[in-house]
């Protein structure tokens, strides 16, 4: 009945001991979803825990790493330039003061986790930032030094 107590349940299974889900109503009208604050670290901890098959079973843990695979070409920057990664992305406006837009990526390739953000003035500028830092060499996974 409190989906946001076993979400937080599920991050602390998964070794992040800090996220707590918003609850609270944006004075601006915006749904709280999407409005937590994860910290690039808690979901590097988070893919990890899920690619190690600490959270599902084998089958389920399987699927979720499947569909991560499987992402539109729309959605293919970034972290989902590199050949085989298993990926998740978010984005939005900045709660920066500064304003502007940011996205995040957090991308599984074998055993290493992966998780880049970036800020810029809009959507596209913030994607372009993103993939222009990520390695576009075809055996960019195996990087884990500078990746995980």
């Amino acid at each position: 009945d409190d989906g946001p107590a076993q979400v937080e349940a599920v991050l602390r299974r998964a070794g992040d001991a800090e996220t707590t889900l918003e609850r609270e109503q944006d004075p601006r009208g915006w749904s709280s979803f999407g409005r937590t604050v994860w910290t690039l670290e808690a979901a590097a901890t988070f893919y990890r825990a899920l690619a190690r098959g600490d959270l599902l079973g084998d089958d389920d843990t399987a699927r979720v790493l499947d569909a991560m695979g499987r992402v539109i070409p729309e959605q293919r920057w970034g972290l989902g330039r590199l050949p085989g990664i298993r990926f998740k992305g978010g984005w939005g406006p900045s709660e920066d003061p500064g304003g502007g837009y940011e996205v995040i990526q957090v991308g599984i390739a074998g055993d290493a986790v992966m998780a880049l953000a970036a800020r810029a003035p809009d959507s596209e500028a913030a994607k372009e930032l993103a993939s222009k830092h990520v390695p576009q060499h075809q055996n960019a996974p195996q990087l884990r030094a500078a990746c995980d």
